[in-house]
């Protein structure tokens, strides 16, 4: 069995306050976040572990004009199941849930807030002592709080290589499916990343 916790906060600014003439150019972005997480593992028989994990993470800008829209709180809950299939190969299955909560915003009356829904499954698979490959793919749901965004549902699939060296990894990763609302003013939509 292993439990493992983490909380991560303090004060940040995605931009500082501007003023040219007394006149405000940018308002002041600094924000306050907070972001706990939790994961409990367990080994259930030789073969088999199952994980379950949540975090919990806010926002909260110090400028009310900018609190009115950009405060967000999101949550999330994730459930894994890996299973030796051969001393060098875990068949993986995972159930993800994530639910991002935002301020609707009075000029617009546009509430970015959603819920995503993943169900996927893979192989992590070694192909060296030192060289991992993961594969993995499934389906997302997502469902947006305001009835004017259109949701899409979509397919969901990530690669990733890892290789360790004495004192660091290095990894190469591709993904592609549902991302959820972390840049304003955007609400729910699909992404391609390679990182």
């Amino acid at each position: 069995l292993v439990l493992k916790a983490t909380k991560v906060d303090g004060v940040y600014t995605d931009d500082p306050k501007i003023s040219e003439g007394g006149v405000t150019v940018r308002s002041n972005l600094t924000y306050l976040a907070n972001r706990l997480s939790a994961s409990i593992a367990q080994q259930l028989n030789a073969e088999a572990a199952l994980e379950l994990a949540g975090a919990s993470s806010m926002k909260r800008y110090t400028e009310n004009a900018v609190a009115e829209v950009g405060d967000e709180d999101v949550y999330e809950v994730d459930a894994s199941l890996r299973y030796m299939l051969t001393p060098l190969t875990y068949g993986i299955g995972h159930i993800g849930y994530g639910d991002f909560k935002f301020q609707t915003d009075p000029a617009t009356d546009f509430d970015r807030s959603c819920q995503i829904w993943t169900v996927d499954g893979g192989a992590d698979q070694a192909l060296a002592p030192t060289v991992k490959l993961l594969v993995n793919g499934g389906y997302q749901v997502g469902k947006t709080a305001d009835d004017r965004v259109k949701t899409d549902d979509s397919f969901y699939g990530r690669l990733e290589v890892k290789k360790r060296a004495e004192a660091t990894t290095m990894g190469l990763a591709g993904s592609y499916g549902l991302y959820g609302p972390y840049v304003q003013p955007y609400s729910i939509q699909t992404r391609t990343y390679v990182g």
